[in-house]
C-alpha cells in the first residue's frame, strides 16, 4: 500500500521537479540548468558525453551543458527553457548546450535550423546567446530563427529584436575596452527582418579588425578603427518572410507548449504539498524518474478528482461524492491514508489477503451478494488499490 499511495502522489507532482533548481523570473539562475524534450518525432539522437555515443530521444529527457542533439531527415524536437522559453530542432539539425550556468544561456548551431521563442525577457545580468561558426545572435526575450549552412548563418526575426555580430576573436585585453568594441559591432535586426552573416566575410573582417587595433594608438583611435570596419563590412538587412516565421512558430507557440516553460503555479504548489502531507511524501520536490508527468498534465486531465474518487469507491464509507477528501475519516471504523500508512497497515492488510487466499481454495464460496454499506466490511482501499 505504502508504495501504491506514493507512486500515485508521484505521479501528480513530477512537474516541480523540473523547475525546482530555476531561480524565479527577474533573478540570475546562478546554478546549473537543464533543458528537458517537451515533445519530439522522427530520428533524434542525444549524446550526453561530447559525441561518443548517441542515444534515441525520448520525452521528458533532461538535457543539460555540454550535451549534443541531432535530428534526421523529417524530424523535429521541442525542447522547454525551464522559467526561459521552447524551441524546435529542425530536420538535419545539430546543436549543442555550451553553456547553461553562471547566468549565461548559449546554444551552439553546428548545422541546421532553430527557431526560438525567448518568452520570459532576460535582465541585464543574463545572457542568452545562440552561437554558429559565423556569428553569434544575443537575445533578451524575442522570436526569431536561426538557419546555418556552409556559407555563414541567417537570423530572421519574428517579433523583438535581436543583436548579431560575428563570431571572432577580438585581440585586446583589457575587458572594458573589448565590451565595448563588441557593442559597436553588433548589428540590431528587428522584427520582420532577417540578415546574413557571410563565414568568409567574418574571416577577413577579424583580420582587419585585429590589425586596425594593433595599429591604434589608444583607445579613442581603437574604437574609431572598428567602427570604419564596421561599415566596411556592412552587414544587409532584408524583409523577412511572414509566413514562412508563421509557420515555423504555429506548433511551438500553441497555449499547451508554452504553458509548460514556467511550470506550476503557486497555487499549484501548495495545493500539491497539502495533498502531499496526506499520503506520507511530505514538503513537494522529491527525486522521481524521467518520464513522470508535469503538474499541469495531471491537473488539465482531473488526475487528482480520478485519485479521490478511486479512494472513495474503495474505503467503506469515504464516498466519491466530492465533499469527503483524502484525510477526512467518514465512520467510526475509516482511517485515514496517512494513519494507514503510519501504522503500516498495508503489511498487515497483504498478510491477511494471502490467508484469506488460502481459506479459498479449501472453503465453498460464499452465497451472499448483498454489498457492505458505508462503515461495513467493504474491500479495504489499501487492499484495492496495491
Amino acid at each position: 500500500m505504502r508504495k501504491s499511495v506514493l507512486s500515485l502522489f508521484i505521479m501528480i507532482s513530477a512537474g516541480i521537479l523540473l523547475y525546482s533548481g530555476c531561480g524565479d523570473q527577474g533573478t540570475v539562475k546562478t546554478g546549473p540548468v537543464q533543458y528537458v524534450i517537451e515533445s519530439f518525432s522522427g530520428d533524434v539522437k542525444v549524446s550526453h558525453n561530447d559525441g561518443k555515443d548517441w542515444m534515441a530521444a525520448e520525452s521528458d529527457m533532461m538535457l543539460s551543458e555540454n550535451d549534443i542533439v541531432k535530428t534526421g531527415a523529417k524530424s523535429y524536437v521541442d525542447i522547454i527553457m525551464p522559467d526561459r522559453g521552447i524551441f524546435r530542432v529542425s530536420y538535419d539539425t545539430e546543436i549543442v548546450l555550451k553553456k547553461l550556468s553562471g547566468g549565461v544561456e548559449s546554444i551552439g548551431v553546428n548545422k541546421g535550423k532553430v527557431a526560438i521563442n525567448v518568452i520570459n525577457k532576460l535582465n541585464e545580468k543574463e545572457t542568452f546567446k545562440v552561437e554558429s561558426e559565423s556569428s553569434v545572435a544575443l537575445v533578451r526575450g524575442t522570436e526569431f530563427v536561426v538557419s546555418v549552412d556552409d556559407d555563414g548563418s541567417v537570423v530572421a526575426v519574428k517579433d523583438g529584436t535581436v543583436n548579431m555580430v560575428e563570431n571572432i576573436e577580438i585581440t585586446v585585453a583589457d575587458p572594458a575596452l573589448k565590451a565595448q568594441i563588441e557593442a559597436k559591432l553588433q548589428v540590431p535586426v528587428s522584427s520582420m527582418e532577417q540578415a546574413k552573416m557571410n563565414k568568409a566575410d567574418s574571416q577577413k573582417m577579424e583580420v582587419a579588425l585585429n590589425t586596425a587595433i594593433k595599429e591604434a594608438k589608444n583607445d579613442e583611435e581603437v574604437l574609431k578603427a572598428v567602427e570604419d570596419v564596421r561599415e566596411e563590412y556592412e552587414v544587409e538587412k532584408t524583409p523577412a518572410d511572414q509566413e514562412v516565421l508563421d509557420t515555423e512558430f504555429s506548433e511551438i507557440n500553441k497555449p499547451e507548449k508554452l504553458k509548460k516553460v514556467n511550470g506550476p503555479s503557486k497555487a499549484d504548489k501548495d495545493a500539491l504539498e497539502e495533498l502531499g502531507k496526506d499520503v506520507g511524501m511530505g514538503k513537494t520536490g522529491d527525486k522521481v524518474g524521467p518520464n513522470a508527468t508535469t503538474i499541469e498534465e495531471d491537473i488539465k486531465n482531473q488526475e487528482v478528482e480520478k485519485l479521490m474518487d478511486k479512494v472513495g469507491t474503495n474505503s467503506g464509507g469515504m464516498g466519491k461524492d466530492g465533499k469527503k477528501v483524502i484525510g477526512e475519516k467518514v465512520g467510526d471504523k475509516t482511517s485515514t491514508i496517512q494513519e494507514d500508512i503510519e501504522n503500516d497497515e498495508a503489511g498487515k492488510l497483504l498478510e491477511k489477503k494471502k490467508q484469506d487466499s488460502k481459506k479459498s481454495d479449501t472453503e465453498p464460496a460464499p452465497t451472499d451478494n448483498k454489498k457492505p454499506g458505508p462503515g461495513g466490511k467493504g474491500k479495504s482501499m489499501l487492499d484495492s488499490l496495491k
